[in-house]
């Protein structure tokens, strides 16, 4: 326990690298450091493995590294980069802290929301039928989550530049580029789930081996709740940009104890392959529907307030 949350309280101080990043759309920075240290742990794990250096090693080097990488790319960006960004004690303002605290604490309990209402499935599985299934329905769970890779990559950088742009009155800017980006990104996504679709038995084949059994109705809809997620997350950076954080706290008030009760439900009377049937049809009516109205509603009142300003 030591080992996995000791590296996680280090990483939040840490993390500000990135978010500077973002803020200033330099995104890509923080993905190459990501990239090696992806590939740093795979070869380390590979090593580890091979040296049969223990469970502890393990969860040791996996957890470390990240923090590592963090903080050597926090070093070189402050110091060679943009070095008139340099964190000085000198610039702590007491009215800023009140303020980021208030919305920490608003964000932190919107992520505890979308972590009981989306990421519950494999301990509900464990409830409702047996620890062998949950260990299957996990693997297809990170595998669907693959089909939704291009989220992160193309959806977080544009918290920073809607925030930009509202703050200077082009929301045009902001409600075609949310557009477009959220076509693209359910498209790209929808391309990956019809071909994982196509192949994920010859691919389950070639990694767990013939005698791995699955759900193939749950990795159909699994990969549904992806593309959902890959269409409506350009609309959650318009209310992250906006400050709209309550908004999608409410949202995940109604959505996530539905979502759970009907989830129980459904494991127990017809089996847990069901689960994430219930999950992509609440998240549809719930978050896609509630989601998109509260955007497009921030965007037009932001329009008549740069009218009125003007």
């Amino acid at each position: 326990i030591l080992i996995l949350v000791i590296p996680k309280l280090v990483s939040i101080p840490i993390s500000i690298i990135q978010r500077t990043q973002l803020a200033f759309q330099e995104g890509y920075r923080s993905d190459v450091w990501s990239i090696i240290g992806y590939i740093l742990n795979i070869l380390l794990i590979i090593l580890i493995v091979k040296g049969d250096l223990g469970k502890v090693t393990l969860l040791t080097v996996t957890s470390v590294l990240p923090v590592l990488v963090s903080a050597l790319n926090m070093f070189v960006y402050f110091k060679f980069q943009r070095k008139e960004l340099k964190i000085s004690i000198s610039f702590v303002e007491r009215s800023m802290i009140k303020s980021l605290l208030s919305i920490g604490i608003l964000f932190c309990v919107l992520y505890v929301l979308i972590t009981l209402g989306v990421s519950m499935d494999t301990f509900i599985v464990a409830r409702t039928s047996s620890l062998s299934e949950a260990a299957s329905y996990s693997i297809l769970y990170k595998v669907a989550a693959i089909f939704s890779a291009v989220i992160p990559i193309l959806s977080i950088p544009l918290w920073g530049a809607n925030g930009e742009a509202l703050s200077r009155g082009d929301v045009q800017w902001v409600k075609l580029n949310t557009k477009k980006m959220s076509y693209i990104m359910a498209s790209i996504s929808s391309v990956l789930v019809i071909l994982g679709l196509i192949f994920s038995k010859r691919i389950f084949e070639l990694w767990l081996g013939e005698n791995f059994e699955y759900s193939f109705f749950a990795l159909v809809w699994l990969s549904i709740t992806q593309v959902l997620t890959s269409f409506i997350s350009p609309y959650f950076m318009v209310l992250n940009a906006a400050g709209k954080i309550k908004i999608q706290i409410y949202l995940f008030l109604i959505y996530t104890p539905i979502c759970l009760y009907l989830k129980f439900k459904m494991a127990m009377i017809y089996g847990s392959e069901y689960i994430p049937f219930v999950g992509a049809i609440s998240y549809f009516f719930i978050i896609i529907f509630g989601t998109y109205y509260y955007a497009i509603k921030e965007l037009n009142k932001y329009k008549i307030d740069v009218q009125y300003v003007g």
